[in-house]
C-alpha cells in the first residue's frame, strides 16, 4: 500500500491517452477480453494467446498495446477497479453512511472474484516499475476516497485513519482468501474499526475503563488502631 499518489505511467496503450478511436475501440476489447478470462479461471492459468483470440485481435497486435501479461492484466485490474465505483458520491446518504457502502462494496467485490484479489498480490511482486505505478494509482484512489469520507466524518487524522483502514482491509482479505476465512469477519472487523475511530473521536470507546481519579487518602484508623 502506498501513500503517495505515483506518476501515471507513461505508456499511452496503458492508459488510452492519445489513441485514435479505432485504436482505443480495439484497445477496449482487449481489456474485455483479459477480464473475461479473469473470471473464469486463475491469473496464472490464463494464456495471452486465448486474450488475443477473445480480443479478435493477433497476438503480434496485443503485444503492441500491451508488452507484457503483467501489464496488460495491471490496466485490465485498474478498470475492474473503476467500475466498482468506489469514488461513487452516493447522494442522499450520511458520510458514516458512505464509508461503510464504500468499504462493503469492495468487499463484496472480492468474495464474489478472489482471483482478482490474487492477481493484484502477484503483480505487485512482478518487477515492472510500470505495473507497479497502476498498482500504486488504484492504492491511491481508494485512500484519497477514504480520506475525504473520514474528513466529512471530521476526525482528528483522515489521511491515517483511511491509510490503517485500507491496509487492515487489505490483511482481511489475504487471510480470507488464501487462509479460508470467513469473509463475515472481514465485513465485521472493517465495520468496527470504523465504529471505533468515531467512537474515539466522540469520547471514550464504549466498554473501556474510565481513568483512574487521584486517590483520596485512607480515613480509617492505621494498623495502631488511631
Amino acid at each position: 500500500m502506498t501513500n503517495s499518489r505515483p506518476a501515471p505511467s507513461a505508456s499511452p496503450a496503458a492508459s488510452g491517452a492519445g489513441l485514435p478511436a479505432f485504436k482505443r475501440e480495439r484497445r477496449t476489447r482487449i481489456l474485455e477480453a483479459a477480464l473475461g478470462a479473469l473470471q473464469g479461471q486463475e491469473f496464472e492459468q490464463i494464456r495471452i494467446a486465448e486474450v488475443a483470440q477473445g480480443a479478435d485481435v493477433a497476438l503480434g497486435t496485443l503485444y503492441r498495446y500491451f508488452p507484457s501479461k503483467e501489464l496488460l492484466y495491471a490496466v485490465a485490474l485498474r478498470e475492474w477497479v473503476h467500475r466498482q465505483r468506489l469514488d461513487a458520491a452516493m447522494p442522499g446518504r450520511t458520510p458514516e453512511e458512505r464509508i461503510r457502502a464504500r468499504l462493503r462494496g469492495v468487499i463484496g467485490a472480492f468474495e464474489a472474484q478472489p482471483q482478482f484479489f490474487k492477481t493484484h498480490l502477484l503483480l505487485y511482486g512482478s518487477g515492472d516499475p510500470e505495473v507497479e505505478a497502476i498498482l500504486g494509482e488504484v492504492s491511491a484512489l481508494a485512500e484519497e476516497v477514504l480520506t475525504g469520507d473520514f474528513a466529512a466524518l471530521s476526525v482528528a487524522e483522515p489521511r491515517d485513519d483511511a491509510t490503517m483502514l485500507w491496509s487492515i482491509l487489505h490483511s482481511l482479505l489475504s487471510s480470507a482468501i488464501y487462509q479460508g476465512g470467513a469473509f463475515g469477519e472481514v465485513y465485521r472487523l472493517v465495520d468496527d474499526f470504523i465504529t471505533l475511530v468515531l467512537e474515539t473521536r466522540d469520547g471514550p470507546v464504549s466498554g473501556s475503563p474510565a481513568k483512574p481519579g487521584p486517590q483520596e487518602p485512607a480515613t480509617g484508623p492505621n494498623e495502631h488502631g488511631r
